[in-house]
């Protein structure tokens, strides 16, 4: 699997503009989110097919010099300049994709931190085709 965000990381619901955290789109379908193109670099709306929890796993939260913060477990990938890197690949000084103004084009900001969080219920969503969505205004992998 791609990895798994915490219970409260916020996605945008592209039709309403709310802030759900994911936990609360579990066994939900159908619905919104914005994606990256990334043959254009640009946000899409995508539609998700699955929304889910995968267990109790260890989390780490990583924290931007924007002060963004996602808390993610270890293989959960992140888009770097480089490509998609898992979690556990990042240091401090990478540069992420970060969505501009939640439906335009990105902007690249810096990890400053990556600590440990403990164990909790993790979750994630399946956005068909583009493959990644946005959570807590950073760009994750599905």
């Amino acid at each position: 699997s791609g990895g798994a965000l915490a219970g409260d990381s916020l996605v945008t619901l592209v039709d309403s503009g709310l802030q759900v955290p994911i936990k609360e789109l579990v066994g939900k379908s159908g619905f919104a989110v914005w994606a990256l193109n990334e043959a254009t670099m640009q946000l899409e709306k995508a539609i998700v097919s699955n929304a889910f929890s995968t267990g109790i796993k260890p989390l780490f939260t990583l924290t931007t010099r924007l002060g963004r913060k996602i808390r993610a477990t270890g293989n959960h990938k992140f888009l770097t300049i480089n490509g998609w890197k898992r979690l556990d690949e990042l240091t401090p000084k990478e540069h992420l994709a970060l969505p501009r103004n939640s439906g335009s084009d990105i902007y690249w900001d810096e990890i400053v931190s990556i600590t440990y969080s403990g164990e909790e219920e993790v979750f994630d969503l399946t956005v068909p085709g583009l493959h990644n969505f946005v959570a807590n205004n950073i760009i994750v992998h599905n």
